[in-house]
């Protein structure tokens, strides 16, 4: 039989000495345990000593991520379910020790009949004193049918009153328990920065509303919380591109195997980033459709209207002309090669995250730039293409038509500046990189 590390004989009782990690002394005000097992019995011993080990081994894990935990800028609709629902075992958990303790119970459901019975509409003659019946109050005596009532009303009286906390915005009644959950899970958030402790509570609601029903609704649902934050991303720089662009993937058409990477998405989406600056998710759920010819001009069309399509803003709705460089390295021979498939989406290999289309994909490139020593994101080229459109003259309005930015302004520039489809193409050829050689590589730059 293995032998369990700690085990240990003590007169004729065995025990498991555990020892405490440096960084968890201080929490547990000790170096090590020395726990006993309570039997004589060698095989016994080593099986209750590695399950006290594998408890104490889990608590240190969860002492650990409650020390450090990760910063969270926001909480995601997942993350706000699942301390929810740790909140609520938390409140369960409280009510199942209150009805174990009959002593107990008996003090609380007193003094809640004793504010019933004084504060009555009717009353005839003068005040009587609230007197407590007779209980059993003996360890596993359990609650009587009046007592058991009275909790009921109690618990219901709290979880209205939670939820009036949510709805009311008493924030300070109910992150403390979010943050003490959270903690628990290894993560920490501040409530009181700008914009995130909103997103946070917004969360929160829709779950105690959909999922808990502490609340009839979810009194923020058309809330549009809306923040002024810094911009920290930039442009990707010209060595940068040259480094990306230098990789097998676009010298020799190497498709990864990865099936986040998307086989053909790999190759293309990068290059369509970097020559009309759009979104991530729109690239990646593009349909061959969406593909179009217009006024003479071949465009991307970029809209909400294909299944599991959406578009960031109105503003987001548009079509971009393809840059005449994206057609030398065979794009437009590509899209005819997948329309002939008869696949709906332009990138049949790459799956696609419900809800977030840009998801897989961006852990792709992400683990892509990260093996070539690149930090930049994928949004960075966003930030690339517009400095290079405004060196050449190209007007902020127009500029928005690329990118899909809301334009800005007076009402005679949002209202009355249209912009043609040859001004937004003149824009989007002024998108170059002279230190960046592409070759047309693969059988759609094959000339």
């Amino acid at each position: 039989m293995a032998k369990v590390e700690g085990l240990n004989l003590r007169g004729t009782r065995y025990c498991v000495r555990i020892i405490i990690p440096e960084e968890l002394r201080a929490v547990y005000r000790k170096t090590r345990v020395n726990i006993a097992l309570g039997t004589s019995d060698r095989r016994e011993a080593t099986l209750l000593a590695t399950l006290k080990r594998a408890e104490w081994l889990a608590d240190f894990d969860v002492k650990k991520r409650e020390l450090k935990p990760k910063p969270l800028a926001l909480i995601t609709p997942e993350l706000a379910q699942e301390l929810a629902l740790r909140i609520r075992a938390r409140v369960l958990r409280m009510d199942d020790l209150l009805r174990d303790d009959p002593a107990r119970i008996a003090t609380l459901t007193d003094i809640a009949k004793a504010v019933e019975h004084n504060t009555r509409a009717l009353r005839i003659g003068p005040l009587t004193p609230y007197l407590p019946p007779e209980r059993d109050t003996s360890f596993g005596a359990g609650l009587s049918d009046d007592d058991a009532a009275t909790l009921s009303g109690l618990n219901a009286l709290l979880d209205a009153r939670a939820g009036a906390d949510l709805a009311k915005r008493r924030r300070a009644a109910v992150l403390p328990l979010v943050r003490f959950e959270a903690l628990k899970l290894g993560v920490a958030f501040d409530p009181n920065v700008e914009g995130a402790r909103l997103t946070n509570i917004k969360s929160l609601l829709k779950f105690a509303a959909e999922t808990l029903q502490w609340i009839p609704v979810q009194p923020w649902r058309s809330l549009d919380i809306k923040t002024t934050t810094t911009n920290k991303r930039r442009p990707w720089t010209n060595d940068e591109l040259v480094a990306l662009f230098s990789s097998p993937l676009h010298t020799a058409y190497a498709l990864p195997d990865a099936r986040y990477g998307g086989r053909e998405a790999a190759y293309w989406i990068p290059l369509l980033g970097l020559f009309t600056g759009t979104r991530l998710g729109e690239l990646c759920q593009l349909r061959t459709v969406d593909v179009q010819k217009v006024e003479g001009v071949h465009v991307l069309v970029l809209t909400n209207e294909g299944e599991g399509q959406s578009i960031k803003s109105d503003a987001g709705h548009r079509s971009v002309p393809i840059h005449s460089e994206l057609i030398r390295l065979g794009f437009l021979k590509y899209v005819e090669t997948i329309k002939a498939s008869r696949s709906d989406s332009l990138w049949p290999s790459l799956p696609l995250r419900e809800g977030k289309p840009s998801d897989y994909f961006g852990r792709w490139f992400g683990a892509h730039c990260k093996a070539m020593g690149l930090t930049p994101t994928f949004h960075y080229l966003r930030h690339t293409v517009r400095p290079l459109m405004r060196r050449a003259g190209v007007s902020d309005g127009t500029m928005d038509k690329v990118t899909g930015h809301k334009t800005v302004g007076s009402v005679g520039t949002v209202v009355y500046d249209h912009h043609t489809l040859s001004e937004v193409q003149e824009a989007v050829e002024a998108i170059r990189y002279p230190a960046l050689t592409l070759p047309a590589v693969g059988p759609y730059g094959a000339s």
